[in-house]
């Protein structure tokens, strides 16, 4: 039955280390995904603004329309980063609930670890100061 527990315990702990390797991979592309999404953003803005700010007020409102047909609109296929990217921001209020979940979890595991190893030093030191106190009495 110790056996059995011992394989519980190393698969919980196993089940951890891949959940936060999972979710730490999912917080990198998810950063990854926000600098791109920003970036793009960006991008189409200040393309926007440079080509109104260079035009006079006529032309302004034929760049403004020969811009609005080059502009992408709902129906234009994004490229496949920003379609990954937008897919990921999406999904941002669950990847940081599992992080929050899995950090919880690995909080709690180091706390039995380390509660587990505090008592068996404390078993180690009392036990020494037995083999003392017999060793004093032995002597006298």
């Amino acid at each position: 039955e110790c056996d059995e527990e011992e394989l519980d315990e190393l698969t919980h702990v196993s089940s951890l280390e891949r959940a936060a390797h999972t979710t730490l991979h999912l917080v990198q592309e998810l950063r990854s995904s926000t600098a791109e999404m920003s970036a793009f953003t960006s991008t189409q803005s200040s393309s926007n603004t440079t080509t109104n700010s260079s035009s006079s007020d006529s032309k302004n409102i034929d760049s403004s329309n020969s811009n609005n047909s080059l502009l992408p609109s709902l129906h234009t296929p994004l490229p496949d980063d920003t379609e990954k990217a937008q897919l990921l921001l999406k999904l941002a209020p669950r990847i940081r609930t599992l992080e929050r979940e899995v950090v919880k979890c690995l909080v709690g595991r180091l706390e039995i670890v380390l509660g587990q190893m505090k008592i068996r030093k404390m078993e180690v030191d009392s036990d020494v100061h037995d083999d003392d106190d017999d060793d004093d009495e032995g002597s006298k």
